[in-house]
This record gives C-alpha cells, sequence and structure tokens, in this order.
C-alpha cells in the first residue's frame, strides 16, 4: 500500500527542504546577527565618541578642537568649518558661555540604586593635577561644546549626556529624559575591567566612560529609530527567505519528479511484460547514466527471461513429440495385435515393437527426471573422486559397443583427484564415449585423455568420425538438438546426452567445449577445477 513515508519523491523532496531551510536559516540568523551588531555598534561609537568629547572638555582641550570633534560625532548634516587650534583666540572670538561660564549646579544626588557607588574609586583614575585652582573653579572653568547634543541628536531622536561627581552628584547634564540614567552593576563591573560600558535602558541606547577627576560620563540617546529599521530589515529578510525557500521547494519538486520519471516509465514498461508478452523493453532514451545502467541490466535480464521462456515452450514441444512417437508405436502394435486372431509369431513381432518403444520412452524420461534433477539442484553431495579410475571405468564400460564396430580405444591418463559428484561425472563422461563410438567410422579409433593443467584437470575425447557442422556448434548442447534427425533416430538417442553432460559440468563449475571438422572428426574437453 502507497505510503508517504515510502515514497522515494517525498523522501527526496523532505530531505531538499531540510538542506534548503537549514540554510536559509543558518545564514539568515548570521546575516541578521551581523546586521544588527553593526547598527549596535554604530551608535555605540557614535556615542563613545560624544563621551569622549566631554571627557576632552573637562581636560581643558581648547574649544576650537572641541567643536571641531562634535561636528564629527554625526556623518548626517553638513561639515562646519574647523578652525586653527593653534591660532591666538582674541576675546571678540570668544564664544559667550566662554566669556560667562554658568554656575555651578547643586550637587543633585543619583536615585537610590547608586547610593552605594557613592564616593566610588576606579583604579587608575586621572586625578588631574588642579594647580592653584580649586575644585569649584576647576568644575566652572569647564566648557562643553554647544553644538554637541544637537550634533548627536541629529536625526536620531532625543540626545542627553550626563556627567556625575564620584559622590553621586550630577556635575553637569543636557537634555536630561523623562527618566534619568542610572548605572546598573553590570555598568560598574564594566568600568572596572574596560574603563567603558553600555546598556540599553527601554528605548534609550548609553555609553559610560570613567571621566577625569573619578568622574563617570553618561551619553546616550534613543534607539527607536534604529530598532524600526532592524525590525523592517528583519521581516524583509524572513520573506526574502520564505521566498527562497518557495522557489527552492518547487524546484526540488519537479528534479524530484524529473529524477523519479525514469523508474516510473520502467515500472509501466515491466507492468506490461508477461509469459505471452516477452518482446517490449525498457526504452534507455533520456535516461541518465546511472539510470540508463540500470535500465540497460533489467533489458538483460528481460533478454535472458525471454530466451528461457523459449527454451521451455521448446523443450515442451520437442519432450511431447519424442514421447509421442513411441507412444503411437505402442499403440497401433497393441491395435493391431488385437484386431483378430493371429498367429504367435505375429503377436511375438507386435510385442517386441512395444518393447522398443516403451524401452525408449523409458530412456527418454529418465533424461528428462536427470536434467529436471539437475535444474533444481544448487549443492551437489561432493566427495573424492579419482579421476583416472573412473575413466578406466568408463572404457571398459563402454569397450563391449567399440569391439562391436572394430572401434579401437587408446588411452593416456594421469593421476588426478578431485571433489565432485562420482554418479554424475560417470554419466557425463559415458555420454561423450556413447556418441564417439555412436558417431565413429567402423575400423576407427577413439582417443581418452586426462591432462593436468595448473588449476584444471582436462578431459578429452576424441574421434576421427562423421564430424559436425560449423553452422551446429552453437546449438550442440540444446535439448533435444539432433545434427542428423534420421540417423539420430535410427542410433536411439533422445538428443539430450550432450545437454545433460554440460549440466553435470557446470554443476561441477567446470566448462566443457567442442572443436570438430566435418568429415574429420570431434574433440569434446571437459575442464574441471581442481581443489586448491
Amino acid at each position: 500500500m502507497f505510503s508517504v513515508f515510502r515514497s522515494l519523491r517525498w523522501r527526496l523532496q523532505s530531505w531538499h527542504a531540510l538542506i534548503l531551510l537549514s540554510v536559509l536559516v543558518g545564514f539568515g540568523s548570521l546575516l541578521h546577527w551581523e546586521m544588527v551588531r553593526a547598527h549596535w555598534d554604530r551608535i555605540d561609537e557614535e556615542l563613545l565618541g560624544a563621551a569622549r568629547i566631554l571627557e576632552g572638555s573637562m581636560l581643558a582641550v581648547p574649544p576650537a578642537i572641541l567643536e571641531a570633534l562634535a561636528q564629527d560625532v554625526s556623518m548626517s548634516g553638513p561639515r562646519m568649518p574647523r578652525s586653527n587650534p593653534n591660532r591666538p583666540r582674541r576675546p571678540e572670538d570668544r564664544r559667550p558661555e566662554d566669556r560667562n561660564p554658568p554656575p555651578i549646579r547643586s550637587p543633585q544626588i543619583l536615585p537610590s540604586r547608586m547610593v552605594p557607588y557613592r564616593n566610588w574609586k576606579f583604579p587608575g583614575a586621572d586625578t588631574q593635577d588642579l594647580g592653584d585652582r580649586t575644585e569649584e573653579e576647576w568644575e566652572a572653568s569647564i566648557q562643553l561644546p554647544a553644538q554637541l547634543p544637537e550634533q548627536l541628536g541629529r536625526n536620531q531622536g532625543a540626545a542627553y549626556f550626563f556627567i556625575w561627581r564620584n559622590d553621586g552628584s550630577v556635575l553637569r547634564e543636557s537634555n536630561s529624559p523623562a527618566q534619568p540614567p542610572t548605572p546598573n552593576d553590570e555598568v560598574f563591573a564594566s568600568l572596572l575591567r574596560d574603563r567603558m560600558a553600555r546598556q540599553e535602558r527601554g528605548p534609550f541606547r548609553e555609553v559610560f566612560i570613567r571621566g577625569p577627576r573619578e568622574t563617570l560620563i553618561c551619553v546616550g540617546r534613543s534607539a527607536l529609530r534604529e530598532r524600526e529599521k532592524i525590525a523592517g530589515m528583519t521581516w524583509m529578510m524572513i520573506a526574502s527567505g520564505l521566498s527562497v525557500l518557495g522557489v527552492g521547494l518547487v524546484g526540488g519538486w519537479w528534479l524530484s519528479k524529473r529524477a523519479i520519471e525514469p523508474i516510473q516509465r520502467m515500472s509501466r514498461t515491466a507492468q506490461g511484460i508477461n509469459a505471452n508478452q516477452l518482446t517490449d523493453r525498457i526504452k534507455l532514451s533520456g535516461f541518465d547514466t546511472e539510470l540508463a545502467g540500470l535500465g540497460a541490466t533489467l533489458n538483460t535480464m528481460l533478454d535472458r527471461l525471454s530466451q528461457a521462456f523459449e527454451q521451455q515452450r521448446q523443450f515442451t514441444a520437442d519432450a511431447s513429440h519424442e514421447l509421442r512417437t513411441p507412444v503411437s508405436i505402442i499403440l497401433t502394435s497393441s491395435e493391431l495385435a488385437l484386431s483378430k486372431p493371429r498367429e504367435p509369431e505375429e503377436y511375438r513381432e507386435q510385442l517386441v515393437k512395444c518393447k522398443r518403444a516403451a524401452e525408449r520412452m523409458r530412456q527418454l524420461t529418465d533424461s528428462l527426471l536427470t536434467l529436471a534433477r539437475l535444474d533444481s539442484t544448487t549443492n551437489l553431495e561432493m566427495t573424492h573422486v579419482d579421476v583416472e579410475a573412473l575413466l578406466q571405468d568408463a572404457v571398459s564400460s563402454i569397450q563391449p559397443f567399440a569391439d562391436a564396430k572394430s572401434i579401437e580405444i587408446h588411452s593416456q591418463l594421469e593421476h588426478i583427484s578431485l571433489q565432485g559428484n562420482e554418479t554424475l561425472l560417470r554419466q557425463a563422461i559415458g555420454n561423450l564415449l556413447s556418441n564417439a563410438i555412436k558417431y565413429s567410422r567402423h575400423d576407427g579409433q577413439v582417443f581418452v585423455r586426462l591432462l593436468k593443467s595448473k588449476d584444471y584437470a582436462t578431459i578429452e575425447v576424441e574421434d576421427h568420425g562423421i564430424g559436425i557442422p560449423e553452422s551446429a556448434i552453437p546449438r550442440l548442447f540444446d535439448r533435444f538438438y539432433r545434427v542428423d534427425e534420421s540417423r539420430a533416430r535410427t542410433e536411439g538417442g533422445t538428443g539430450l546426452g550432450l545437454s545433460i553432460a554440460e549440466r553435470i559440468v557446470h554443476c561441477h563449475h567446470g566448462q566443457i567445449l567442442v572443436e570438430s571438422v566435418l568429415g574429420g572428426g570431434s574433440t569434446f574437453r571437459i575442464a574441471l577445477p581442481l581443489p586448491s
């Protein structure tokens, strides 16, 4: 019964979809992570640059340099021309806030979460020599770039900065958000380790650095626009990935269909082949190399099956024909004997005919049973066989028939032993010797040889008889095949002797070959493997 889980096409499609999905998810996740990291790194670098400008203003960096740095904080917007920091500043060049420094703000204590970090001490902090100035005078001399908040927040939303003293009070602040920043434990741990920390607080992104005189600088701004942009790019990547996945699944389904189609064609062809229709073959045009090889193998198998069926039909027809002749003789002789009262000699003559026909039928049925057993046998019962003694015994058994035709049998035997079935080997050799005697001329000669090569024992039976036509040699071992039909019947042959011999040799994993010259005799060779 059909099952999706057993379908090759669905399994190919599933694996293709799984691999494609894994690649898309992995690559998309990596790309998304890199995109998000690049966005936040750009914001952190911008905020860190602003924090460094604030730090520089606290270290008495010339205002002209601070203004130029403030303009560089944001890459958006036109650049302002930089003034020469080494040019002496005239009183009229000073900004209003430089001529009238802002008053010192009253200390503003951080929220309660900052209370444990009051009077923090950063190791290696820059204490900065104040010279003749007091702490209040130093704080009053701090000049912050006027355009820093505007440059920092240009096209980016609200921006702000905070500077805290080490006692937790606010030294400077700008554009304070609704909820002032509050450094957490991770921020202070990072500051102790790296002098810089970052945190996300709701919609804000903030950067903290350690300022001079153990101060703490925080610069932050809204990151809503970046979050929206990242969300939009995320959805765009998801939509693109789903589109690629859909196209890949459609393409994979088409490819799997194209890959399975030749197999379906093979299946349809195989379904149309039966015992009465063995001529159809798989058309290999358009097949890939692997499937073309499979199709060629199946076609070869169908050729062998067709040949086997044809041989089986021919065998059945030949067997019926061979049996019909003696049966007809028996019936005819019996009817003739019973048609009217006859003399004893006449009855005897008809009984002799019936006996000959019955013997022929027995010989034929014995040969058919032998072939049937050999065809169904996969493992023969093997024993140790002395081939030299076996040939000597076979020659002794056939000698009376040779003497009847004045034929001399010459033997040239070596001592060879091998594993085999002695009864079957005796029958195969006897068939070859019987044919050699049967088709040799009177006063002829038959040679029997047993030779040993490296891996085989070779048995040769040579006669100087009538020979075999070259056109008949390929069919010589076919069942019921006779070179000379009329002469074979007069000699009493069934046409199965050589077929039985060939089958016996093949069951012993050997080979049987024939060489013949018409009018010059024939030589049969049996090559049997020797034990390793």
